[in-house]
């Protein structure tokens, strides 16, 4: 699980961090926009898959599924993590 001593992050609050050096915009930090349904399709996946998660433990896969077209996956390509 993951750890954040804020509330519930927005892509403007990521902007105000990035823009006052309280997170450097080189970290690897992303938002993952649940507006598309990334993170219920995550959370499905190990629903069907019998995986007890939270959320935060099971971002990594949500992020994948945001950035799938972007990286140029192909539905046959093997992916290790």
């Amino acid at each position: 699980m993951l750890y954040a001593k804020f509330n519930k992050f927005s892509p403007v609050d990521f902007k105000y961090y990035f823009n006052h050096g309280a997170c450097s915009n080189l970290s690897s930090v992303e938002y993952i926009d649940e507006g598309e349904g990334f993170l219920n399709k995550a959370l499905v996946v190990a629903a069907n898959n019998h995986i007890t998660c939270e959320p935060s433990g099971i971002a990594g896969l949500a992020m994948f599924f945001q950035l799938i077209d972007e990286l140029n996956i192909k539905k046959d390509d093997k992916i290790v993590s």
